[in-house]
């Protein structure tokens, strides 16, 4: 049970009114927010995650469940993107001042376009392309943020809305931008994970199991006696892989929907669920023993735009949890590969 299902029981467990019950078929919280452990002992994160959050009743939650100073490592996020065998330090849009001069002036003319452009625009951007040139401009566009975009989602950024973006995304300072070129500066951290905490211990999925602890225990049931098989939504029964049958007034699901029309046994909604786009990733931890290599530095996480390597994003684990032992006992790689 991730985030959502979590979020969802500590919220029915402080309103202290209806009767409820939270399931899953893990055997521990975490879902696809959870970490795994080697037999080696290494630490991976299904993925990158790190949590940050402009909301008091999200934090009071996390540090209920994790009150202690010493439950936390604080860092600062230092991240670059690859790019022409350079390290350009994130954000992308607004370091360009690393770049080679004719990438230079390729994004500074889309800015200037894009500035004027947003002058005059009386329409709201239709789709992520959009917001995109006109937020940065056709070079940023071009050299970054369109085929970072495909590598991650895995769908054209003219096929994705772009009311998720909010903070998430930094818009370019044309002034700013020009000064750094001119006097060839770095600009600083940005965003609202600049600054953000890592759990001391077990990893981001620490963090739910440890919120999961918060939750009444007969509130939950997880493994086997908590894996859904089929869901009657007609008499609004749920079945479980250990035989045992729940009835309940309101289902809150937070497994993929493709799963849940399964499940429903609603062949319509099996056939509608075919039509959404989505996309998989495959996550590889690898471990080494020793120190980590001086090169690596003090990077937290590596964006890889170019199309030149497989991957989008590398996470410098051991700089995130510092406290890996395994490391110093196992010569060999160890990858853990992960699909979802």
């Amino acid at each position: 049970m991730g985030p959502t299902g979590l979020g969802a029981a500590k919220r029915l467990n402080h309103i202290n009114g209806p009767s409820w019950l939270i399931v899953d078929s893990s055997d521990k919280a975490g879902g696809l927010a959870g970490t795994d452990t080697t037999p080696e002992g290494f630490l991976y994160d299904v993925g990158g995650h790190v949590i940050f959050s402009h909301y008091k009743y999200f934090d009071d939650c996390i540090d209920e469940a994790l009150p202690k100073d010493d439950d936390w490592y604080t860092h600062q996020r230092i991240s670059y993107v690859r790019y022409k065998g350079l390290w350009v330090p994130y954000p992308f849009q607004n370091n360009i001042s690393m770049l080679p001069k004719e990438d230079q002036v390729s994004c500074i003319e889309g800015i200037i376009d894009s500035a004027l452009e947003c002058r005059v625009a009386n329409t709201k951007p239709k789709d992520f392309d959009e917001w995109i040139v006109r937020m940065m401009g056709e070079g940023i566009a071009n050299i970054f943020m369109r085929p970072y975009n495909y590598k991650v989602w895995a769908v054209p950024t003219t096929k994705m809305q772009c009311q998720w973006l909010g903070e998430r995304v930094a818009a370019p300072d044309a002034k700013l931008v020009t000064k750094n070129v001119i006097l060839n500066k770095v600009a600083g951290n940005w965003g609202p994970n600049a600054t953000f905490r890592f759990p001391a211990r077990d990893g981001t999925g620490g963090i739910w199991i440890a919120v999961a602890e918060t939750i009444p225990k007969e509130k939950k049931r997880f493994g086997k006696q908590g894996e859904v098989t089929k869901i009657d939504a007609e008499k609004k029964i749920a079945y479980f892989a250990d035989g045992s049958t729940i009835g309940y007034n309101k289902l809150i699901n937070t497994m993929a929907v493709d799963h849940l029309a399964e499940k429903l046994g609603n062949q319509e909604l099996v056939s509608l669920t075919k039509q959404l786009y989505y996309s998989t990733t495959h996550v590889i931890g690898v471990g080494i023993r020793g120190e980590r290599p001086e090169r690596i530095g003090d990077k937290c996480w590596l964006y890889f735009p170019e199309d030149n390597c497989p991957f989008y994003r590398a996470t410098i684990f051991s700089k995130l949890l510092p406290l890996q032992p395994a490391s110093e006992r196992y010569q060999a790689p160890h990858p853990l590969p992960r699909q979802w």
